[in-house]
């Protein structure tokens, strides 16, 4: 009967993207989320995540890359 219920996710990864001749650096994400379960069938996520990555090789020598990445979806189940 109230507000249905929260949880808050976080969580770190790493990959290495390098691989014989492929220089594809290293990559470091770090995600929070949150989740609002409205009823057992509802639920809606929302999560940000921060991306590095470092020591990649390019055609204009060795970069490095930044990204933020915002998503939201809505689980229904019926």
């Amino acid at each position: 009967g109230g507000l249905g219920a929260w949880e808050v996710a976080a969580r770190y990864s790493n990959l290495d993207l390098n691989d014989a001749s492929i220089g594809g650096g290293k990559m470091h994400n770090l995600t929070f989320g949150l989740n609002w379960y409205l009823n057992p069938n509802v639920r809606w996520m929302v999560n940000a995540v921060l991306s590095k990555t470092k020591d990649s090789v390019s055609s204009v020598g060795i970069t490095d890359g930044n990204a933020q990445i915002y998503q939201t979806r809505v689980q229904i189940d019926w």
